[in-house]
């Protein structure tokens, strides 16, 4: 996928789904570990700022990705393509 992406968008485009796609997976870890620390509790899971720092953070990057998604759909689709291409490889490894 990475050199169909890069045989086929511009830099750019190539730049811009990178960007998307990244912004998206720290939006995901973050979430993540707002997940863990309530599962675990504030002495197993610290995290500074809580919860105003993560929920910045979240808010932030879904808004940065929603702007270009509205800016440049056709970037913000190169990136969700590429995230859609790997979630069949994370729900076999889930099952595995």
């Amino acid at each position: 996928l990475a050199l169909a992406l890069v045989w086929w968008a511009g830099l750019r485009e190539l730049l811009g789904a990178i960007g998307f796609t990244l912004g998206l997976c720290a939006a995901a870890t973050v979430a993540a570990l707002m997940r863990l620390r309530l599962a675990r509790g504030a002495v197993a899971v610290p995290v500074p700022g809580w919860p105003w720092t993560p929920l910045v953070v979240i808010t932030a990057t879904l808004g940065s990705s929603l702007f270009l998604t509205l800016r440049e759909p056709r970037i913000a689709l190169w990136g969700a393509v590429a995230i859609a291409a790997g979630l069949p490889l994370l729900l076999m490894r889930r099952r595995a």
